[in-house]
């Protein structure tokens, strides 16, 4: 990724910021034929890659966006969407000289403006009701052990040769016993590097799927001392970087504190009190999350995390990424959060996403600094790690891997030309 410190040719980046999409590809196109230095083409072939996908985010032309804000939102008029618009609340784009709307705009008009809610027709929370109640009974002291059967599996457009790599559960102190069920092809290969860690297969098929089981357990009072590298306070270009902004909001945050632990505790009530949850482009199309959630003050589950990395290595404090699955007896999804080192107990974790006092439940900013509940599948102990094996071409996300990476012969296979399904077979306790 170190290529992105490289800046776009000028007349790129005019026609990108002016929205014309299909311009700038054409201008690249006319770079890519020259004869350039690795790392530049290696950049202008990734702002191809990425210059397709805005449009893929972007998706919903006007007429078709009005229509399902009418249809959402009881009572909405014109006029009240288009002031929603103008002030910054609606997220969309002018591309190719049509106004295009991101595909999720109007989940993200309801986080903004929560009173929306009330005017739309939801039904129970119940994944809300379970946590609420889960941490209650874990804040009391009662902590129980599960085991999860669960699994995801990959469709591809054609019958073809694939390379593929599916996130597999890491073995630490809270998750273990994991084993393989079932697989769709039988010649596969576990990495034992828990920074990604991969299931992975390769040959002909049109489907990829693994089914696992592992046995997880809730978090309180402790921390996981079964990762060792403490070089966790440094920069990582290009998600972690101690810009002037980052170095001066970090100071702000912290004030004369010396504490690590309660310098990340500010960090973290920071974030839970001013930055807005939302849905997000492809991290792909980032070139910085961290200061762009810092700036912006909004920002999905990763977004917020790397954030609270940042800051707290930016103020000297190891803070490492943690990410996998939100998984339930109900679902499973992709899910990020942080952890930060604690000398006498080892890394304890940060969730700052479900800590949000936005969603209106103040134990929760309390509880999931230093706590969390057994609703994760944790693949991932790091971000930006290579895949074993190396990925031949650019991947589809570039931080970490949770909905499967996949390629074939001639390139990387992006989310929008395959289907992810994350399932969850059996959720039990066993302790």
């Amino acid at each position: 990724m170190e290529f992105l410190r490289f800046p776009l040719p000028e007349k790129v980046d005019e026609e990108k910021n002016r929205g014309n999409i299909s311009i700038a590809m054409k201008i690249i196109d006319y770079y890519l034929s020259m004869d350039l230095p690795n790392e530049m083409k290696k950049r202008l072939e990734y702002e191809k890659i990425r210059l397709g996908l805005i449009k893929k985010d972007y998706g919903l032309g006007e007429k078709k966006a009005l229509k399902m804000a009418f249809s959402r939102i009881e009572n909405l008029t014109k006029e009240e969407f288009y002031s929603y618009m103008e002030n910054g609340l609606i997220d969309y784009k002018v591309i190719d000289g049509k106004r295009r709307y991101f595909n999720r705009f109007i989940e993200n008009l309801i986080f903004l403006k929560p009173d929306l809610k009330l005017r739309t027709k939801v039904g129970e929370d119940r994944l809300k009701s379970l946590v609420d109640d889960s941490i209650k009974r874990i804040s009391m002291g009662e902590k129980l052990r599960y085991r999860v059967v669960a699994g995801i599996r990959v469709r591809l457009l054609k019958d073809s040769f694939y390379r593929v790599w599916l996130p597999f559960p890491v073995e630490n102190d809270f998750s273990n016993n994991v084993k393989v069920i079932k697989t769709s092809h039988t010649k596969y290969e576990i990495s034992e590097k828990m920074e990604h860690r991969t299931i992975y297969m390769e040959g002909t098929g049109k489907t990829f799927y693994v089914e696992f089981s592992y046995d997880i357990s809730e978090i309180s009072g402790e921390g996981d001392k079964s990762y060792k590298n403490l070089n966790n306070n440094q920069e990582k270009f290009p998600h972690v970087q101690f810009t002037p902004y980052i170095k001066y909001l970090a100071s702000e945050i912290v004030g004369n504190e010396n504490d690590p632990i309660l310098k990340a505790k500010k960090i973290y009530n920071w974030i839970i009190s001013h930055v807005r949850y939302t849905y997000v482009h492809e991290y792909i199309l980032f070139n910085n999350i961290s200061e762009y959630t810092a700036t912006s003050l909004r920002g999905d589950c990763g977004m917020q995390a790397l954030l609270f990395i940042t800051l707290c290595r930016a103020s000297g404090i190891n803070a490492k990424w943690q990410s996998g699955w939100f998984v339930t007896p109900y679902s499973a999804s992709p899910h990020d959060w942080a952890q930060v080192y604690h000398e006498e107990k080892g890394w304890i974790p940060v969730d700052p996403s479900f800590g949000n006092e936005f969603k209106g439940n103040t134990l929760r900013g309390d509880f999931y600094f230093g706590s969390l509940d057994g609703f994760r599948m944790v693949a991932n102990e790091d971000f930006q790690v290579d895949l074993i094996p190396e990925k031949k071409f650019f991947r589809s996300d570039p931080v970490d891997n949770q909905r499967g990476e996949v390629e074939d012969t001639e390139g990387n296979i992006y989310f929008d030309k395959r289907a992810s399904k994350i399932y969850v077979k059996k959720f039990e306790k066993i302790g």
